[in-house]
């Protein structure tokens, strides 16, 4: 497993505190990375990945769960070992935040949006941000269009094409 990272700090009018980024090379099913610390309340973490080869890529070995597990650490996650993932992610810390929501919904019925009831957010001050793993044995992960979008002030709406399998989201709110 390859691991790097490097902080920096928002600046002028910005609501970001801070922003950790880093790779990795996920050749496991799991893998945690140690940060610089940041509060959980106010902080999210995103990724961008992709397979380290493109021989026999399958969606359960690419999708890639990401999550804050405590203030200075990471985890990574897919849902078999196998091909090996690059990974590229930022922790962002936030200021000026009204409200972080977070959490792990299992998607149960392929091509079929589906609802996760959470505490009323103002849309016009609130984003969303999911990783996902997936079951999916399929070789063509282009076919997998995992999506997780706010609805309505009240529902987060995810969606699988192809698979079924975990999504990670988080909705942030500000002031």
């Amino acid at each position: 497993m390859g691991v790097g990272y490097l902080t920096g700090q928002g600046g002028g009018g910005s609501n970001i505190k801070s922003i950790q980024r880093g790779t990795l090379t996920l050749t496991t099913t799991s893998a945690d990375v140690t940060i610089s610390e940041i509060s959980e309340n106010s902080s999210i973490v995103k990724i961008y990945n992709k397979p380290k080869t493109n021989v026999d890529i399958q969606a359960r070995n690419a999708c890639i769960k990401t999550k804050i597990t405590s203030s200075t650490n990471i985890n990574f996650a897919k849902n078999t070992s196998g091909n090996d993932v690059d990974i590229f992610w930022e922790a962002i810390e936030f200021k000026n935040i009204k409200s972080i929501q977070r959490g792990d919904y299992r998607i149960t019925t392929q091509g079929v949006l589906e609802s996760i009831t959470i505490s009323a957010v103002d849309l016009s001050k609130s984003f969303i941000v999911a990783s996902w793993t997936s079951t999916g044995a399929n070789s063509n992960t282009a076919a997998v269009m995992d999506i997780a979008y706010l609805d309505s002030e009240t529902v987060v709406k995810v969606s699988s094409s192809v698979y079924v399998g975990i999504i990670h989201w988080q909705v942030i709110e500000f002031n």
